[in-house]
Parts: C-alpha cells; structure tokens; sequence
C-alpha cells in the first residue's frame, strides 16, 4: 500500500478515465501494433536475487510485457515511457548459452562542453578562410568597377583569370593549402540532431544545389596548387584547360553521387 496516496486518489483517476475517453482519440490499433513489436524483442528485467546470505545468487528474469496480468500492465507502459524517453535503454546480451534482453537502470542526462582549448585552432582557420574570401570579394569588385569606367578596353577574357592571380599574388599559396579546408565543409552532408516531441532523432539532409556547385569549384583550390607545383612554365596553359573539365567533371560527381550519412540500426 502506498502511505502517501491521497484519500481522493480512486475519484482522481475516475476523472481522468473520464476526461481520457471523452477528449483523447482511440489509439487501442497502434498500441496493439505496439505491443506486438515490444513482444517480439523479448525484453526482460533482470535482478540477481538470494534467499538469504548463505545461499546462492541467482538471476531472475521478469517479462517486461506480461498480457495475462493486467495488474503489470501499467508498470510495463511506464518502463515503455521512459525508454522512450530516453531515461532507459534497451540492451541485447548475446552468449553461447543464450540471449537476454534487459532494460537498463534510469539515467539523468548528461550535458557536456566542447574543450576550450580548441577554440583557438578552429578561429585562426575560420579566419584564414574570411581572409581569402574577403581579398577575393574585394579584387573582383575593383576589377569590375574598373572594367565597367574603361568601357571594355583591354583583353577582357583576362577577366576570367582573375581567380587564379588573385589566390598566387594577393593571397599566398601557404594561405592556399588552409583554403582546402572549405572543400571538407561544403562537402560534408550535416547531421542534425532533432527534437520531436519528447525524443531526438538525427536527420540527414541533402545539399543544396548553391552548395553542390561551389564545392565543386573549391575542388579547383587543390588542382591549383598542384599546378603551381608540378607544372612547368611552358604545359601551364595545357592545364588551364583542363581545370575546367576538372570543374565540370566536379558537378556531375556532387549532383550524380551525393554524399548522404545514413543512420544504420544494429540488431
């Protein structure tokens, strides 16, 4: 007997009977669903129990969903909710001699933070990269204000060299090699930790076209270096060429053979 129910605790629970058959839908087919799938999985609670001091330890098993003992029923629909919940968790043991399935103890969660220490690494890259990009911004709006006042005078396909110039003379190639950090960003596919309800779950999404597209133009970053490295003088304009297709073949790699995280359930 419970020393601390109220004296009106049989008339609360008639109310709520009432107020749950009145207002809340009928869900009796997703809980037999429900059950048929817990019933399956065998899940068991497990205790290791002695008579006394001088006999044996034991293991005990209880049966998590017991359908003949409506009594148990309610303690099973409270242990259900907290595994839900995530409070406990479900844990398959697999030996030679058998296989029990239990239900762990209720845990609190567990909230932690990232190591100070490594702020420092990650702004100084975050930096170089807002650097680059911001040099690259700004030389492209100089050169289009003063192609736009010239009137179009000069070699204006020289325009499109404007990203390979720029990344060797105004950036710097050791400044190139932390660019390449970007090419691991935009084609890494995020995995989002959702909240739904009272559980989490992780969702993979796709990347976006604009994303698809510029990391397969941040692909180029590397081809450069390796050009500036390996080439000599006299094949560079042979490779120039082949960037491009380099650029293209990119693309249809991204838009053909995404990257997706897939989420993969051991029984």
């Amino acid at each position: 007997m419970d020393v601390l129910v109220p004296s009106t605790c049989a008339q609360d629970y008639v109310m709520y009977q009432i107020y749950v058959e009145k207002y809340m839908p009928d869900v009796s087919e997703f809980v037999n669903g429900t059950l048929d799938a817990i019933q399956s999985l065998d899940i068991n609670l497990v205790q290791f129990t002695s008579a006394d001091t001088n006999s044996p330890i034991s293991l005990t098993l209880q049966p998590l969903l017991v359908p003949d003992n409506p009594n148990w029923s309610f303690y099973s629909w409270a242990y259900l909710y907290q595994w839900v919940t995530g409070s406990r968790e479900v844990v398959s043991f697999q030996g030679d001699r058998g296989i029990i399935t239990t239900m762990s103890t209720s845990n609190q969660a567990l909230t932690m933070s990232p190591s100070p220490s490594k702020y420092h690494k990650r702004f100084h890259f975050l930096g170089c990269v807002m650097y680059i990009t911001g040099v690259l911004m700004l030389t492209a709006a100089i050169v289009m204000n003063i192609t736009i006042f010239s009137r179009g005078e000069g070699e204006f396909i020289n325009v499109f060299e404007l990203n390979r110039v720029v990344r060797h003379v105004w950036i710097g190639r050791s400044l190139l090699f932390v660019r390449r950090t970007a090419i691991w960003l935009l084609n890494t596919s995020t995995l989002q930790l959702t909240l739904v309800g009272a559980v989490t779950q992780f969702i993979s999404s796709r990347l976006s076209w604009f994303t698809t597209i510029l990391a397969s133009a941040e692909c180029t970053w590397f081809v450069y270096i390796l050009n500036d490295i390996l080439s000599f003088r006299r094949y560079n304009a042979h490779h120039c060429a082949r960037q491009r297709v380099h650029f293209l073949h990119g693309q249809v790699l991204q838009f053909g053979q995404q990257y997706d995280l897939k989420i993969i359930a051991l029984s």
